[in-house]
């Protein structure tokens, strides 16, 4: 049987998959100069971490192929909250809690500690 969706339905899955690209591809340039170095804690198992290890499955090379020589630092333990970790010039460090959040919701996070203090 062959599935069948209606064309508005389509176009709006077909725009928030766009939306999707586009903002990994603007996110991937986004890194301001004064961002020395990226932290993720997250779990390799739990759900909690679940949209962090699918965003950066999805998005690792975008972002690091964008930021060739900025230090992405991916550390994965059993149980660990997930956590963003951004250390800036100036020996400024802004660290939040990611813990649960959704692969969205973490690409925008990130997109605004890529941005700078």
């Amino acid at each position: 049987h062959a599935l069948f969706a209606p064309p508005h339905l389509i176009a709006q899955l077909l725009a928030r998959r766009f939306q999707d690209v586009l903002s990994a591809i603007q996110m991937a340039h986004a890194a301001s100069a004064a961002l020395m170095e990226l932290r993720v804690h997250m779990c390799q198992s739990s759900i909690a971490s679940k949209g962090i290890r699918d965003f950066w499955l999805k998005n690792y090379k975008a972002v690091k192929s964008a930021n060739m020589k900025l230090p992405i630092l991916l550390r994965e333990a059993a149980g660990a909250p997930a956590k963003l970790t951004a250390a800036y010039s100036g020996g400024k460090e802004q660290s939040i809690s990611v813990d649960g959040m959704s692969e969205a919701e973490f690409g925008v996070q990130l997109n605004k500690m890529m941005q700078g203090p």
